[in-house]
């Protein structure tokens, strides 16, 4: 064998680089004349990892067969991304962590292909099974790479492996993870020397949906104002790339890397394709995304509503590996679909891979543990978007583990996905109305058919935290049906719950609420006389926590309910139940749809249902 060359994708990122230079490493070890290069320049974020660790960057390569006959991928295996005369060459091996397509080979080869956030998390798998030891500055490139794949693990595509390689790196390397981690994302979204154009094409992929072609363009930042200064200039750069290439619709996302939220920026028609899928108002063409950070989310999120997947029978598969998912759709529904019907397939199938996310619990000492589920229940058009991001950041926080989901179906059938195991993992459970608009009567029956459901299977003890009507009609079940064969719900949680709303659940631009005042409400809406009057039945023991959000733009509202009306059962809660608190999400992140990701909801629920008691 003479020398083999190893390399990763086109246009590389930290990984394709960090991963060839790793993986080089190992096959010289393995007494292989292997040498690391690559397919483009490192990028000013690689540059970065580069120098701090004192690795001379892989010489870079257009093609190979001259030169040698030998070669192994990394983090790509698409004919498309590789190098120009990639079929003249031999491949003796593949580690990857992307889809298999457009790949054959006439000889056979290794292939190690893993559903995991980065290809360098694989690497550190073959220097354990070959009992290598990985050298200091070789742990560092590939703890750039996991960092720079996930985000710093806030990547809906980061798993607890990757977590896990990355702490044990940083243990060779000799850094701080948190700390070089930022270092290096800084590094990585330098954006004041890129032109408009260059920044649209940093990161974009198209995306064929129903008869549209939607284009989306991702750019990481530490600072969402620094761009946005260049908004017009982008939005009509936007509008050029749609004429130049028949898009119908651009959109940037552009992420903070330090907080997951987004900005989105959207040029082209058609709209509502994502002001119905997020649920948002674009103003000046612009979207505040609390929580995403994933082209593919934004994809997916403007195909359909939720109850879009009854409609078309699709099915729910949780154990498939993300590779092939097209493929093994087509083979398991025997069907043929559009490429829209897929693609909100994809969506979901990708929430729940999201959801049921792997690794376990690594108990934090500041934390009480139990077996007790925690239940969220989502509003009036909520989806699995709507508490998705904050139970998949408390489960990488390690506070909550994601155990299962409830589907209640429009006919009230419930749909079970994942078990709960019985650990003292403070188990969360997300339950799903197919039919997501439904009178708070109806949610309510069939709150007390998840809960039904939940006592047969020896769940005695939950807590429930609920989001705007949502908290209404888990307040309505509470009050009527909650009972001896239902389990005992220690908390409930209620977040903009409009509990004296002039127009519950109305679609308006209006805020209408009766003013509270130290007596209570000075009027009561017909929902309110339900409460004051059915609330001594309310469980004794149970304590209550009472969210609300102010935009802080004068109308005391989180844009949909207003404060007064989400503390209007004040009075009322202080009498019956065990114990009362209000708290109030202020800002932007106080927003109707925002204030579930909200950070400050997030440790407000952690203090409130799992904080330990000093």
């Amino acid at each position: 064998m003479g020398k083999v060359l190893i390399f990763g994708h086109q246009n590389p990122d930290t990984d394709a680089i960090g991963a060839a230079i790793a993986y080089a490493n190992l096959q010289k070890e393995l007494g292989i004349d292997a040498e690391a290069v690559a397919l483009g320049t490192p990028n000013e974020e690689t540059q970065f990892a580069l120098e701090h660790f004192g690795l001379t960057a892989p010489r870079v390569v257009e093609k190979i067969a001259a030169e040698t006959n030998e070669v192994m991928l990394v983090d790509h295996n698409e004919f498309q991304q590789s190098v120009s005369d990639i079929e003249d060459l031999t491949i003796l091996a593949v580690v990857d962590h992307h889809r298999i397509a457009n790949f054959q080979t006439a000889n056979p080869l290794y292939y190690r292909a893993e559903p995991v956030g980065c290809t360098s998390t694989i690497v550190l798998k073959l220097y354990k099974e070959n009992n290598i030891a990985v050298p200091a500055k070789i742990a560092g490139i590939m703890l750039s790479a996991i960092i720079s794949d996930t985000l710093l693990f806030k990547s809906p595509t980061c798993t607890q492996e990757d977590i896990d390689a990355a702490n044990e790196l940083a243990e060779i390397a000799r850094v701080d993870l948190n700390s070089y981690g930022l270092d290096l994302l800084k590094a990585g979204t330098n954006l004041s020397t890129k032109s408009e154009a260059e920044l649209l094409d940093l990161d974009a992929k198209s995306f064929p949906m129903a008869d549209k072609t939607v284009r989306i363009a991702q750019v990481n930042t530490v600072d969402l104002d620094e761009v946005f200064a260049r908004q017009d200039a982008l939005r009509d750069a936007m509008l050029d790339e749609n004429v130049k290439n028949g898009y119908d619709l651009f959109l940037l996302l552009v992420t903070n890397v330090l907080n997951s939220d987004s900005e989105l920026l959207v040029a082209g028609e058609p709209r509502e394709m994502v002001t119905e899928a997020f649920k948002v108002k674009l103003e000046n063409d612009r979207a505040f995304l609390p929580g995403v950070v994933s082209q593919f989310l934004i994809a997916h999120g403007i195909v359909s509503r939720q109850d879009r997947r009854y409609e078309l029978g699709l099915p729910i598969i949780t154990d498939y590996p993300t590779s092939g998912l097209v493929e093994h759709f087509i083979q398991k529904t025997n069907k043929e679909y559009s490429a829209e019907d897929l693609l909100v397939w994809l969506r979901i199938y990708y929430a729940k891979v999201r959801y049921f996310g792997p690794g376990t619990l690594v108990k934090q000492k500041s934390v009480h543990y139990s077996d007790v589920p925690t239940v969220f229940i989502h509003g009036y058009e909520g989806n699995s978007f709507s508490f998705g991001p904050l139970l998949r950041r408390l489960e990488r926080e390690n506070v909550a583990k994601r155990e299962m989901t409830i589907v209640v179906q429009g006919d009230g059938k419930l749909t079970i996905e994942g078990k709960l195991k019985n650990t003292n993992d403070n188990p969360t459970i997300m339950v799903l109305f197919a039919k997501d608009v439904t009178d708070e009567i109806t949610q309510s029956e069939w709150i007390d058919k998840v809960m039904r459901y939940l006592y047969q299977q020896k769940v005695f003890r939950v807590n429930l935290v609920s989001h705007s009507m949502g908290g209404v009609s888990s307040l309505r079940y509470l009050l009527e049906y909650a009972g001896d064969r239902t389990p005992i719900t220690e908390r409930f949680v209620a977040i903009s719950a409009p509990f004296n709303d002039l127009e519950i659940a109305e679609d308006t631009e209006e805020i209408f609420a009766y003013k509270l005042t130290e007596k209570g409400p000075i009027g009561k809406t017909p929902i309110y006389q339900y409460f004051d009057q059915a609330m001594g039945r309310l469980p004794k023991e149970i304590r209550v926590l009472d969210v609300a959000g102010d935009l802080k733009d004068g109308t005391e509202s989180d844009g949909s309910v207003s404060t007064h009306s989400a503390f209007a059962l004040r009075l009322l809660f202080l009498e019956h139940a065990k114990s009362y608190q209000e708290f109030i999400v202020k800002g932007k992140s106080g927003g109707h749809s925002a204030i579930t990701k909200s950070a400050e909801l997030e440790k407000k629920l952690i203090e409130f249902i799992w904080k330990k008691a000093i």
